[in-house]
C-alpha cells in the first residue's frame, strides 16, 4: 500500500493542525486546572492530581484497550475516544461551579478518570494507525511534526493561560477546551485511514480472543530487549521527573514567591527546547544516529535535573531563575523530544501492525504507572522539607547514577536491535 506525496502532505497537515489546536487548549486547560486547585487547596499535589489518577486508570484498562485497538477500526476508536472526552468536558463545565473549596476535587477527579480512559483509547489508536496515514519513510516526519505542534502549543499556552486565568477565571478554560476539542474532532473525522484487507482479516479473526491475544503482545516484547529496556528507562525517568512536575511550581510559587508568570516563562523555555528537538528530527533521515538519539538524552535528562536543583538553591531573583533555569529547561526539553520521537518511531517502524496496539498500550501504561508513587512521594518531600531545590538536585544526581549503571546494557541492546531490524 503506497500513499502518494500529495495525499501524504494533506494527511500530515491535518494531523499536525489537530495536534496544535488540541495541544494549545489542552495545555491551557491543564495549567488553569492546576492553578485553580492550588488556589483552592494550597497543596503541592494540585499540579499532580492527574499524574496520580491517570496511571491507575491506564493500568486498569491496559488489556481491553490494547486488544480493542488491534482488533477494531482505528479511525472509529480515535473518534469515539475524542467524543467521550468532549462529553466529559461538557459535563464538568455544567457542574464545576456547584462545588466550592476542597469539594471541587470531586468533579475534577471524576473528570480525570473519564478523561484518562478516553485519552488512552484514542492515543493508543493514533499510535497504531500512523502507518495508515503516511508511508513508512514518512513516519519520523509525521511523528516529529506532531511533537513540534505539541511543543509549539506548550510555548503559546502558558502566556495565554496566565492572561486568561487572571482575566476570566477557570470557566473560560473549560469553554476554550470544549470548542477546541470539537474542532479537533472534526479535523480527525476528515482524515483518510488506509487499511489493508489483510489487516481487517487479522482483526476479524482475533476479535474474541482477549487474554490470549494480549499475551501475544507480551510475548513479542520479550523478543525485543531494546523495547523492554526503553520501558524500564521510562519508568525510572517518569518517577524522577515527578519531582520536576510537582516541585518546580511549588518551589517557584510557594518558596521563592516569584508568581504564576514565572512558571509560565519556565514552561515556555522547556517547550521551545522540545520544539527545536522535534524540528531537528523532522529534517533528519529516519533511523540514523540511533545510539546518540537514545543514549545521549538518557544521560542529559538526569544531569540537567540535578543542575536545575542547584540553580534554584543558589539563585532567588526572578531574572536569575529565568535566565539560568530557563536555559537548563530548554536543553532538557530538547533532549526529551529527541528521546521521545526516536523511541516512538523505532516502535512504529519495527513492530508488526497487528501488534502495535498491544505494544503501545503496554508501553504507555508502563511509562505512566510509576507516576502515582512519584507524585505522592515527592509531594510529601516538598511539603515536609524546607529546601525543595535540594530535593531536585539530589533526585537528579541519583538518576544520573542509575543512567550510568544501565549504559552498557542499553548499548548492547541497541546494537542487537539494529542488527536484526536495520538493513
Amino acid at each position: 500500500m503506497i500513499i502518494n506525496q500529495h495525499d501524504t502532505n494533506i494527511q500530515i497537515f491535518k494531523a499536525v493542525s489537530s495536534s496544535l489546536i488540541s495541544g494549545i487548549s489542552g495545555n491551557m486547560f491543564s495549567y488553569g486546572l492546576g492553578l485553580m486547585l492550588l488556589a483552592t487547596t494550597g497543596s503541592a499535589i494540585s499540579f499532580g492530581l492527574s499524574m496520580v489518577i491517570t496511571p491507575v486508570v491506564d493500568l486498569l484498562v491496559l488489556v481491553p484497550i490494547g486488544n480493542l485497538v488491534d482488533h477494531g477500526t482505528h479511525k472509529k476508536l480515535i473518534l469515539s475516544g475524542m467524543l467521550g472526552r468532549l462529553l466529559a468536558l461538557a459535563l464538568l463545565m455544567t457542574v464545576i461551579d456547584r462545588f466550592s473549596g476542597q469539594q471541587k476535587l470531586i468533579p475534577v477527579s471524576i473528570f480525570l478518570v473519564v478523561n484518562a480512559v478516553c485519552v488512552n483509547l484514542y492515543t493508543t489508536a493514533q499510535n497504531s494507525a500512523i502507518h495508515e496515514l503516511v508511508n513508512a519513510e514518512q513516519i519520523q516526519r509525521l511523528s516529529s511534526l506532531n511533537n513540534s505542534a505539541s511543543s509549539l502549543a506548550a510555548i503559546i499556552s502558558p502566556t495565554l493561560g496566565v492572561a486568561l486565568y487572571s482575566w476570566l477565571g477557570f470557566d473560560a478554560f473549560l469553554v476554550c477546551e470544549l470548542v477546541a476539542s470539537l474542532i479537533s474532532l472534526i479535523i480527525t473525522a476528515a482524515m483518510k485511514f488506509q487499511v489493508s484487507s489483510n489487516t481487517e482479516q487479522i482483526q476479524h479473526q482475533q476479535h474474541f480472543q482477549q487474554l490470549q491475544n494480549f499475551k501475544m503482545g507480551l510475548a513479542y516484547l520479550k523478543q525485543r530487549p531494546l523495547i523492554l529496556k526503553l520501558i524500564s528507562i521510562s519508568v525510572y525517568l517518569n518517577f524522577i521527573f515527578s519531582a520536576l512536575n510537582i516541585g518546580l511550581p511549588f518551589i517557584v510559587i510557594k518558596q521563592l514567591h516569584l508568581g504564576n508568570a514565572a512558571i509560565g516563562y519556565l514552561d515556555t523555555f522547556n517547550a521551545i527546547g522540545m520544539l527545536t528537538g522535534s524540528l531537528l528530527l523532522s529534517w533528519r533521515p529516519q533511523q540514523k544516529h540511533l545510539h546518540q538519539q537514545i543514549i545521549g538524552p538518557v544521560i542529559m535528562l538526569t544531569s540537567l535535573l540535578g543542575l536545575l536543583g542547584l540553580v534554584l538553591r543558589q539563585t532567588t531573583s526572578l531574572s536569575q531563575v529565568l535566565t539560568l533555569g530557563g536555559s537548563l529547561l530548554f536543553i532538557l526539553g530538547f533532549s526529551l523530544a529527541i528521546l521521545n520521537v526516536t523511541s516512538q518511531v523505532r516502535i512504529q517502524t519495527t513492530v508488526p501492525s497487528h501488534l502495535l496496539g498491544r505494544v503501545s498500550a503496554t508501553m504507555t501504561t508502563a511509562n505512566t504507572a510509576i507516576f502515582p508513587l512519584g507524585t505522592l512521594f515527592f509531594t510529601a518531600c516538598f511539603q515536609n522539607f524546607p529546601s525543595g531545590a535540594l530535593i531536585l538536585a539530589l533526585t537528579g544526581g541519583i538518576g544520573l547514577l542509575i543512567s550510568l549503571m544501565i549504559l552498557p546494557s542499553l548499548r548492547h541492546d541497541l546494537i542487537q536491535d539494529q542488527q536484526k531490524f536495520d538493513h
